[in-house]
């Protein structure tokens, strides 16, 4: 018993190293961008500009409409929820992304949902990797317009994007195909059969398109208060691939540093290591400012939602 956890403690203390490494030298590089191109980030931001409110007011909009995901696709997963209820358990749960670990944000999501059970916001949770990953790759595949980008990068992100239409053609299956793994954490079978529709999913991927589109027009309207304008097809793409390497590094909260890392490298190649590094640093702050005000609202709307069925 000692054995297994020690060696359980050396595995976290080894996560933990690499995590904050990574960080260290993502963050690394977009800081030598600032300095190299000498981008004051605080002076951007303060005083704010009605460039700087706007594009804060979009990304504001994409947190807004996050919770509305996320109940078009637990209706999918035979979860009878209202949308009331789902912004005020994502809004307050979803802060608990910036804790070292995917798990948290499971873990916070599953215990404050638990009237629906904990299969049904798991299975939730996977198809909001499935949703994420699939609008991303769409998004990002707007770069095959771009002559700075390299061909191979635009044939391989078209056909992943392609690809990763298939829950839309076939959402039924793909649904069967998503339960296998969570029946391993539990003896019971899904109250609901498989219930996720084209609709569901439709509706799901219609809003989530609509967040990458107010992230690029929230990043325009910030690049514009630097003094410099770029096309938003391009700001929508390199975005969206920057996300998506933050999303999959589950290992580092909220994808810190690898989301920046990426998107200053991309807008490098586009416009300006500095400005891009400049743009990544208050998308991220913005993005956290965001979340907060977010949080205090779910925590606002909290108190009138029911948690547990006997209740």
């Amino acid at each position: 018993m000692e054995h297994k956890k020690s060696s359980f403690v050396k595995q976290k203390w080894l996560i933990n190293t690499i995590t904050i490494l990574v960080i260290i030298l993502a963050f690394a590089f977009v800081f030598r961008e600032l300095q190299r191109n000498k981008v004051d980030v605080i002076g951007i931001i303060l005083p704010p500009t009605s460039d700087v409110i706007i594009g804060f007011l979009f990304i504001l909009l994409v947190v807004i409409i996050n919770p509305f995901i996320w109940y078009f696709l637990m209706n999918g997963c035979g979860a009878q929820i209202s949308k009331k209820e789902a912004s005020g358990i994502w809004w307050s749960t979803n802060i608990a992304r910036y804790v070292p670990g995917r798990v948290s944000i499971i873990a916070s999501r599953v215990w404050v949902a638990r009237k629906w059970g904990p299969k049904v916001v798991l299975e939730s949770l996977g198809w909001e990797l499935i949703l994420t990953t699939s609008s991303a790759l769409l998004a990002s595949s707007l770069l095959i317009f771009s002559s700075e980008i390299s061909f191979s990068y635009k044939v391989l992100v078209s056909i992943l994007a392609l690809l990763s239409l298939f829950p839309f053609i076939n959402p039924e299956f793909s649904q069967k195909l998503l339960r296998k793994p969570l029946q391993l954490l539990g003896k019971d079978e899904w109250k609901q059969k498989t219930v996720m529709t084209r609709m569901h999913y439709f509706n799901a991927l219609f809003l989530m398109t609509v967040t990458w589109i107010l992230w690029g027009f929230g990043h325009q309207f910030i690049l514009k208060s630097m003094g410099f304008d770029a096309a938003i097809w391009e700001l929508i793409g390199i975005f969206s691939f920057a996300y998506l390497v933050g999303y999959f590094a589950f290992f580092i909260p909220a994808g810190f540093g690898a989301r920046e890392g990426t998107f200053t490298y991309l807008l490098s190649i586009m416009i300006s290591g500095g400005l891009g590094a400049g743009l990544a640093i208050i998308s991220r702050v913005f993005n956290i400012m965001a979340d907060v005000v977010m949080f205090f609202v779910g925590g606002l709307l909290m108190p009138s939602i029911i948690l547990d069925e006997d209740e």
